[in-house]
């Protein structure tokens, strides 16, 4: 889906074709807000806000305010037909209606509420009353059509790059006249450092070392270019080079970060960085001083956080901005007053923010930020705290202000498909292959106990939904149609399946019939509460949740009922032993690490720990865990490890250029020949220049 969804029409949402009338039902929800100060669609995200859009009748705007005329909502609400068919047919009709209602408001002849019938309406009355006065807006609107002379130069989005591969981290210049960033130059190859003129020019070369060189900063005098080279799954060296390419010098080393940031100080004798040392609980910002190569700790993360990331240090250097995540889907931004050494809270943000830069002036910062359906956008946020969403920066990843008038971000374009490979009981090595393909996002792959279907979640129909497919991945049809679904996993004996449900800007836990399609709701409240496994008598669901400040191993009964904690030092993907007296679960500590406790709570034990070990988790197949290892140079393979032997074993090695889609999850087939895993696909990323931005 592309757009801003607060503005997006019934058919777009629904990956429909589009013409012109998809543009008047958006130009009807802009009428709608001007007019009464709310948009008629609304949401604490963007899913539910889509889903509005599909299901609901928005409310009209004279029972909003009463004091606008009937005319007014009558052309809103036909600008508003869920059917295009039943919508103005052109701009020119829209337009006719509201130049008819501009000469009806002039002439004091509009149709006033009952209420206001008593007294005719005059147009000195019009601009006298404030409320009445919104009726302005119609007047603008109808202006739009006819003179666009007030509006003055519109933002412009023109595409920066469109090279073969990904094009990530955008760095402008401090003059804004180059732009700095990584590219793999192909899909599939290591990344390297590279810079443009923004203007004109092609890109020239800086790195060429095969390790990824990612998150450039520029000097304060353009000079150089600071940027971290990944030697390891989490740990990165700190090099600069000189920013017409040159000799690179070592600055120093990072390390037990999952997402690093990077920013140089603007009298440049620092730089600001993530780094986690061997006594933090979790990531944090730290202060690498240029001369002595010395890290000191500048923010204080809770254990309860995920961790300190995205450091920007405000024009003059006096404030440091930075962004603390939560496993919930939630970032925190935070200002930091170097000179005091006090931080307080600027926003909190429902989503997470994976770019962050100041204005130019220091007079607020612009965020890219993905939604918990992964829609992504651009931000602005004033120094206020106000958030308000930019009209341009679908799919933004990364940002880089340029100037008083520019911004540089990366638009990430890709779709993921299910693909499989041998499993832990496979004859042989068998090359992986595309099990489930659409031109949309199919994920989270889960077999049914007997083999003969796979479930997995794709928003193929827009919204993120569950649909089962046979297990050679044809056949394929929605579950259900109730809003937003993720994460299905099968009960034992295949009759049901639980989902992550989104509701109000939380994930809640429904379990749902596969025959009838019949739902029932086992968790709600303010948490994130996430299904992941059944227990083997079908009793209970395992899941993860956040309800006790930070996530926990947690399971519910089935049948709906009293929900009980099962870890108390945290734990995610949950999973019962073949027994029944374990559940295993993992850690994201550093290294990641898969851990066990009895069923209903007790020791907790760590059962393996493995540096290169993914995000991905694990999984369980007759008692032997399977995961993915993360290796810098060899990429990804798949192993097993038996708990009661110790012994470890690859079981299959994916091709160099894979990459993990969302999630990052693994399914085995009850019979062990194959494993499914969500593949990225399509995976494409440009740089793209924002001119006129305000």
């Amino acid at each position: 889906i592309l757009g801003t969804a607060d503005y997006m029409s019934p058919e777009q949402v629904e990956g429909k074709r589009l013409d012109h009338r998809s543009d008047i039902f958006s130009l009807g929800i802009l009428l709608h807000e001007l007019a009464t100060g709310e948009r008629p669609f609304q949401g604490k995200s963007s899913v539910s806000v889509i889903a509005s859009i599909v299901k609901d009748a928005p409310i009209s705007v004279t029972d909003l305010k009463p004091e606008l005329p009937r005319h007014l909502a009558r052309i809103i609400k036909h600008a508003l037909e869920k059917d295009p068919k039943r919508r103005f047919q052109s701009a020119r009709d829209l337009r006719n209606e509201l130049a008819e209602l501009r000469q009806e408001i002039i002439s004091g002849e509009s149709e006033a509420p009952r209420a206001r019938r008593s007294s005719p309406i005059s147009v000195g009355l019009i601009w006298a009353a404030p409320a009445i006065a919104l009726l302005a807006v119609s007047v603008l609107i109808w202006s739009y059509f006819s003179d666009l002379s007030f509006r003055g130069t519109p933002a412009r989005a023109v595409p920066l790059t469109s090279l073969l591969g990904m094009e990530l981290d955008p760095a402008v210049s401090p003059n804004g006249s180059q732009v700095a960033f990584a590219w793999d130059g192909v899909p599939g190859g290591s990344f390297d450092l590279y810079v443009k003129l923004i203007d004109a020019g092609d890109p020239l070369r800086l790195t060429t070392n095969p390790l990824d060189d990612r998150h450039p900063a520029w000097s304060p005098t353009g000079r150089e270019i600071v940027f971290l080279r990944r030697t390891a799954p989490m740990n990165y060296d700190v090099l600069a080079v000189p920013g017409l390419g040159g000799p690179e010098r070592l600055l120093g080393a990072v390390s037990n970060t999952a997402f690093p940031g990077l920013d140089w100080s603007p009298d440049g004798g620092f730089l600001a960085l993530v780094h986690r040392s061997p006594g933090d609980d979790t990531e944090a910002v730290y202060r690498l001083d240029i001369a002595t190569r010395q890290l000191s700790k500048l923010t204080h993360p809770p254990s309860s956080a995920s961790g300190d990331k995205l450091p920007a240090l405000s024009p003059r250097g006096r404030v440091l901005a930075f962004v603390r995540w939560y496993e919930a889907k939630r970032s925190d931004v935070y200002l930091l007053r170097l000179e005091s050494g006090k931080s307080e809270l600027l926003t909190a943000h429902p989503g997470i923010i994976t770019g962050l830069d100041w204005l130019e002036d220091g007079s607020g910062l612009v965020v890219s930020s993905k939604s918990a359906d992964g829609s992504a956008s651009l931000w602005s946020i004033s120094l206020e705290g106000q958030v308000t969403q930019l009209f341009f920066g679908e799919d933004a990843s990364s940002l880089s202000v340029a100037g008083v008038d520019r911004v540089v971000y990366s638009r990430a374009l890709l779709h993921s498909n299910v693909w499989r490979t041998a499993g832990p009981a496979a004859e042989g090595p068998v090359a992986p292959e595309r099990l489930i393909a659409s031109t949309r996002n199919d994920w989270s792959p889960h077999y049914a106990p007997d083999g003969e279907r796979i479930a997995i979640a794709s928003d193929r129909a827009g919204l993120p939904q569950i649909w089962i497919c046979r297990s050679d991945g044809s056949n394929c049809y929605r579950l259900a149609d109730n809003g937003p679904m993720t994460i299905p996993r099968w009960s034992p004996d295949g009759t049901r399946l639980s989902v992550g449900t989104e509701h109000d800007g939380h994930v809640d836990i429904e379990v749902v019939e596969v025959e009838s399609g019949l739902v029932q709701r086992l968790t709600e409240g303010e948490s994130t509460d996430a299904a992941w496994s059944w227990s083997r008598d079908g009793r209970w669901i395992y899941y993860f949740s956040d309800r006790s400040g930070e996530y926990q191993v947690w399971k519910i009964p089935a049948e709906g009922g009293e929900a009980r904690q099962i870890t108390r030092n945290g734990g995610v993907l949950p999973v019962e032993s073949g027994d029944g007296v374990h559940v295993y679960y993992f850690k994201f500590t550093d290294p990641f690490s898969i851990w066990r406790a009895p069923v209903d709570g007790g020791e907790e034990t760590l059962v393996l720990q493995e540096p290169s070990m993914g995000r991905s988790g694990f999984l369980l197949w007759q008692d032997q865990l399977i995961y993915v290892l993360d290796d810098a140079e060899e990429g990804l393979s798949i192993s097993s490890h038996n708990p009661t032997t110790g012994e470890t074993r690859v079981i299959s090695r994916l091709d160099p250029t894979t990459r993990l889609a969302k999630y990052r999850r693994l399914s085995a087939s009850p019979d062990g020949r194959w494993i499914a895993y969500p593949r990225a696909e399509g995976l494409d990323a440009d740089l793209i220049l924002v001119e006129n931005f305000r």
